[in-house]
């Protein structure tokens, strides 16, 4: 079996494990306008609960899976509590991949505006991750300022099918210290 076979066969199998038939026909519609929200997690539970009691997320991406070059997938720390809470509201549940160690990607980072409108035509659904407005790599403010964000969806459903478009929100937060 090739490397791509071996890591699509390890992802539904993993898959299966977690939310079987019945997670993937479980989906809320959550109306936010012309888009859903799907949140990206490394597995903050409490997060995914808050953002679920205001009605904000429709689905919950949990990054959990690592592609290699040599084809092999690894894991993380796959959490079967953060399925049953996600999917008990409602939620979609999606395993995301990554390529941290240079190997398969599903998860393209920074993606210039430009490229939308050929991507969107590309695929089923097309996730806009709205982090990193502020970071380490400068002054304090907030990672995801919600002005900001629409803006960024706004500019999206011109180039994509307002359907396939989705919002990714942070479940993260940073801390900046004062130097002295």
């Amino acid at each position: 079996m090739n490397a791509k076979r071996t890591v699509v066969a390890v992802l539904l199998a993993a898959w299966a494990a977690l939310v079987g038939p019945a997670g993937l026909a479980s989906a809320a519609s959550v109306e936010h306008g012309h888009w859903e929200a799907s949140a990206w997690t490394f597995g903050a539970r409490g997060s995914v609960q808050s953002a679920q009691a205001a009605g904000a997320i429709d689905e919950v991406q949990a990054d959990w899976y690592v592609a290699h070059p040599d084809g092999s997938l690894t894991t993380t720390s796959v959490d079967p509590a953060l399925v049953a809470l996600a999917q008990g509201s409602g939620c979609r549940v999606m395993a995301t991949v990554t390529n941290w160690s240079g190997g398969f990607d599903l998860d393209l980072e920074n993606v210039p505006a430009e490229d939308y409108a050929r991507l969107g035509t590309a695929v089923d659904e097309f996730r806009v991750m709205t982090c990193s407005y502020h970071g380490a790599w400068g002054g304090p403010g907030p990672i995801a300022p919600p002005g900001w964000m629409d803006r960024v969806m706004d500019l999206a459903v011109t180039q994509i099918e307002p359907a396939k478009v989705w919002l990714g929100v942070p479940f993260y937060g940073c801390d900046w210290w004062r130097r002295s």
